[in-house]
């Protein structure tokens, strides 16, 4: 089992949450709004599913496990930018 790469996981899960709080804040078109909900979701989702999983293994996930949470996170993470990309989001 291994403790080290989570606390980085919870990391993006906290960039993800600022970034989130950032972009409420913009006026959107409808599409727009429409794909910051579902991004919102995957994030609410991935978040709530790691860290049940986390606590129900007595705090520590196996490198596979880690490594599951790692692809699932880059996905999120390419979401966003093809969000931001594609609503014209200067920075974030």
């Amino acid at each position: 089992m291994s403790e080290e790469p989570l606390p980085r996981t919870f990391d993006f899960f906290k960039k993800c949450n600022k970034f989130l709080k950032k972009v409420t804040q913009i006026d959107f078109k409808p599409q727009f709004r429409q794909d910051l909900c579902v991004i919102a979701e995957r994030i609410v989702n991935s978040s709530k599913s790691i860290w049940e999983q986390y606590k129900h293994n007595n705090y520590s996930l196996s490198q596979r496990e880690i490594d599951r949470w790692r692809q699932k996170i880059e996905k999120i993470h390419i979401i966003i930018e093809d969000f931001v990309e594609r609503a014209g989001i200067l920075e974030y």
